[in-house]
């Protein structure tokens, strides 16, 4: 998948908190992040905000697999700082 551009993002955002499979803890989440986006806030660190707030409920094993997939893209290209470098280990 190629790196996600803020409006890409911004559309899949949209896409997920409409997404029956997610809880309501996900889905308010993802409204942060949407609405961060929206107000024009620092596209990068808007990945790693939602990144960090994602990450517990990954370690507990409470995301659908829709939130999953999103956290590892945003891994995957907004590494950001050794915190993220930790949680990108753990993923592969």
């Amino acid at each position: 998948m190629p790196k996600p551009t803020e409006d890409s993002m911004l559309q899949h955002l949209y896409d997920l908190i409409l997404n029956p499979q997610l809880s309501q803890v996900e889905r308010n989440l993802l409204i942060i992040g949407k609405n961060a986006l929206e107000q024009g806030v620092y596209f990068p660190k808007v990945m790693q905000d939602l990144k960090l707030a994602l990450a517990p409920l990954a370690v507990t094993q409470q995301l659908s697999p829709p939130v999953v997939e999103l956290l590892c893209t945003i891994s995957r290209h907004y590494p950001g700082d050794g915190v993220a470098a930790l949680w990108n280990d753990l993923l592969r």
